[in-house]
């Protein structure tokens, strides 16, 4: 794998990281979800937020373990070159970002509000770049 492909990979795997970040770390629910919510907020006592909280450190983990996976399929490609450990650094991140980045563009046309889908789709385009110029 090239360098450029290697640092394209890392960059990607930097986006997983702060996506998991801001979901680990951020308000639960996150400003989108109360935007989408709007009225049904309004009684919460605390279990809304305790159920976002929930649900958003699974997402945390799921993303930070997929960027860790990412991270050393990258550099294993990187010193081996072999096509599988290239092929197997996109499809960790396959499994993860086209869920992520179709669940969140849909919702965002459904609702109207504005929700991290480009995230996604950007960190996904870093991925299948990252293949591609390691083929080169």
């Amino acid at each position: 794998m090239s360098t450029i492909a290697l640092i394209v990979n890392c960059v990607a795997a930097l986006g997983m990281i702060a996506g998991a970040e801001k979901y680990a770390f951020g308000p639960a629910p996150a400003a989108y979800h109360r935007a989408i919510l709007g009225d049904a907020l309004s009684s919460d006592d605390g279990r809304v937020q305790i159920v976002f909280r929930a649900i958003y450190r699974a997402i945390a983990s799921g993303l930070l373990a997929a960027a860790l996976a990412v991270l050393l399929l990258a550099f294993l490609a990187h010193d081996m070159g072999t096509f599988g450990a290239k092929l197997a650094t996109v499809a960790v991140g396959a499994t993860v970002m086209p869920p992520a980045f179709l669940v969140t563009r849909g919702v965002a046309r459904e609702t109207g509000i504005g929700t991290p889908w480009k995230s996604a789709a950007a960190v996904l385009g870093l991925l299948v770049l990252g293949f591609l110029v390691s083929l080169l």
